[in-house]
């Protein structure tokens, strides 16, 4: 997994095209913060790997306590 900052996402993306075609995770941080991840879809169909991410996000969302 590479950490990259939003900086680097606007200037270097062919090289951070090359990482996800590599099957490498990268995390985008600002200010030192992760902010968003990029995973590169593999050769499962795009719409079976949303659609584990959603249900992911909303697992997690669940498990959340509130304040």
């Amino acid at each position: 997994m590479r950490l990259v900052s939003i900086r680097e996402l606007r200037t270097q993306t062919r090289r951070i095209g090359e990482w996800l075609s590599a099957a490498e995770d990268i995390v985008v941080t600002s200010t030192g913060q992760p902010i968003a991840v990029l995973s590169p879809v593999t050769e499962e169909p795009f719409e079976v790997e949303l659609m584990a991410m959603r249900q992911a996000r909303a697992g997690r969302a669940l498990n959340r306590t509130p304040f």
